[in-house]
């Protein structure tokens, strides 16, 4: 018996690391022969600004640095705090693409322990290897988006809202608080969609 389940739990974790290893793979082509080379113009102008004057600004009027009002700033902080942790121009691209090829990753590790959850785990390993092969997906890993870290911050925030919905444990309010924060600051019209998963879990509570 313990080795039947031995054997169960080897041949588990092995496809999931061999769907890891071809995400990897294709995740590196795609920094390889797609991957930005620097950031463009706006990106740019943001994290100058931030790291030269401290406010998050790309445009000027008559001189002065006007405030991005409208722009979420996570991920322009996201890439100044690259920038500051990295030791020259030579690794800071790299670096902020070695960061969203790691998000990749993890997305699709979480993306399968939701499916697991919500249909079966023979759906979750299909439903995996979907998402590391997408196209899209694997492209957005080179590129400076914010694409990559808002799937990453989502995929955390419907993980932690399934697990407090189906099993009430205090732990999963962290993330869930945590991923929901970040994701305002990412998209501002999330605080939408965070408003009714509150209202939801507070209307379940009530029921039962």
């Amino acid at each position: 018996f313990l080795m039947t389940l031995k054997k169960k739990m080897i041949s588990k974790y092995l496809k999931t690391y061999f769907i890891l290893l071809f995400g990897l793979i294709f995740g590196l082509i795609s920094i390889y022969f797609f991957g930005d080379r620097a950031l463009d113009n706006e990106w740019s102008r943001m994290v100058y600004n931030l790291e030269k004057h401290n406010i998050l600004s790309s445009r000027t009027i008559n001189g002065e640095l006007i405030p991005n009002i409208f722009m979420p700033p996570l991920y322009p902080f996201f890439l100044f705090s690259i920038k500051k942790l990295t030791f020259g121009e030579n690794f800071y691209i790299p670096a902020v693409l070695s960061i969203q090829l790691f998000f990749y990753l993890l997305s699709g590790v979480i993306l399968e322990k939701i499916l697991r959850i919500l249909i079966d785990k023979n759906f979750a390993k299909i439903g995996m290897i979907v998402f590391m092969l997408f196209p899209l997906n694997i492209y957005s890993v080179g590129q400076i988006s914010s694409v990559n870290l808002n799937l990453f911050l989502m995929l955390i925030f419907i993980y932690s809202f399934v697990q407090i919905y189906r099993t009430n444990y205090k732990i999963y309010i962290l993330p869930f608080s945590i991923s929901g924060s970040l994701l305002m600051l990412l998209r501002g019209e999330f605080f939408i969609i965070y408003f009714f998963s509150l209202f939801y879990l507070l209307l379940k509570k009530k029921t039962f």
